[in-house]
């Protein structure tokens, strides 16, 4: 063969090859759109997932910068992962994966040529593993010599509202009548006073950062108690601590007022306080009728009350809470997944 005809022939095989790719890329771009910054699309089976040889002509090693490898998120859960540009005529796929395999058992995505990608509806109190491969016509390379990085997303950790969470206390013995309310001091009280009154506490959370479609998978309530205890421990001669619940809130407003004390609840004794405080939290795990009861596009309220009004003994029996007034705020603990 000529030196002509071995130039024709090799133009040929490049301009076949320039046509597959292009192809390639217009196949790529009619999948479907995922939810994220940027417009990436889903590639179910990208054909270029390995470093072809040692080419130079592929893209030059390059690293995963946020978030950093084994961190644990502080932004929710969504997430934005940025890794180093490659230069021009560069694409990237990338993988968020539950597994840690180092290969990529969930969706793949082809991103153009940004270098950051943000997802959203992650699930809580969870672990992902990501990576990301720069691509050109020659092959890819995977980021960090091809080492997966993995961060951790918390349960959602609410804290109560403070000028609106506080206590409500009995008009009289035996009443059911609500009459003094305190919304303003750094603790609430629960259990009895020296009139034989009980006491009730209400707390108020913003659950609208909740996702429309979180399927709640846990919710736990935690209170912090504060001070010596008045008379003896409610907990021993006042019976279980039970929570009511309020998709919404209590009454006609948001803020406290007396008649709380006997208001409509969405769900009565969705949980019970354990009597074992955790370095002085107190913790009740709401049951499905109190995760159903969250709202996802506003306020939560509860209502916390000792099963027994009272012991009849003329003798303050009571304990102090940390209001959302306090340090140590009231905190709604959520886990959900996302569909």
């Amino acid at each position: 063969m000529n030196k002509k005809s071995r130039f024709q022939y090799r133009k040929i095989v490049y301009g076949l090859l320039l046509l597959g790719f292009l192809v390639f890329l217009v196949g790529a771009s009619s999948l479907a759109s995922v939810h994220a910054q940027g417009g990436g699309v889903l590639v179910k089976d990208p054909p270029l997932l390995k470093v072809l040889g040692n080419s130079l002509d592929v893209p030059a090693n390059f690293a995963k910068l946020t978030p950093p490898n084994g961190s644990t998120l502080t932004t929710g859960n969504s997430v934005t992962m940025l890794w180093q540009p490659d230069g021009s005529g560069v694409f990237y796929y990338h993988c968020l994966d539950h597994t840690n395999n180092d290969k990529c058992d969930s969706n793949i995505y082809w991103y153009n040529n940004d270098n950051n990608r943000t997802i959203t509806g992650l699930n809580t109190n969870s672990t992902y593993y990501w990576q990301v491969l720069a691509c050109n016509s020659y092959g890819c390379r995977g980021a960090n010599g091809g080492t997966w990085w993995s961060f951790n997303v918390p349960a959602m950790d609410v804290t109560s509202i403070g000028s609106q969470d506080g206590y409500v206390l009995e008009k009289s013995h035996g009443s059911g009548v609500g009459f003094y309310v305190n919304s303003t001091d750094p603790t609430f009280s629960l259990g009895d006073d020296v009139y034989n009154r009980q006491y009730r506490g209400f707390l108020s959370f913003d659950t609208s950062s909740i996702p429309d479609t979180a399927v709640i998978t846990s919710a736990v309530l935690k209170i912090h108690s504060s001070g010596a205890v008045l008379g003896t421990n409610p907990f021993t001669i006042l019976g279980p601590l039970y929570v009511d619940i309020r998709d919404g809130y209590f009454g006609n407003s948001a803020n406290l007022q007396s008649s709380d004390f006997s208001a409509f609840t969405d769900w009565p004794k969705v949980s019970s306080f354990g009597t074992t405080p955790v370095s002085s939290w107190y913790s009740a795990t709401l049951n499905s009728y109190g995760r159903a009861f969250i709202n996802k596009i506003g306020l939560t309220q509860f209502r916390l009350y000792f099963n027994k009004v009272t012991n009849t003994n003329n003798v303050a029996d009571a304990m102090k809470f940390v209001s959302g007034e306090g340090s140590s705020k009231p905190q709604l603990i959520i886990t959900f997944t996302v569909p």
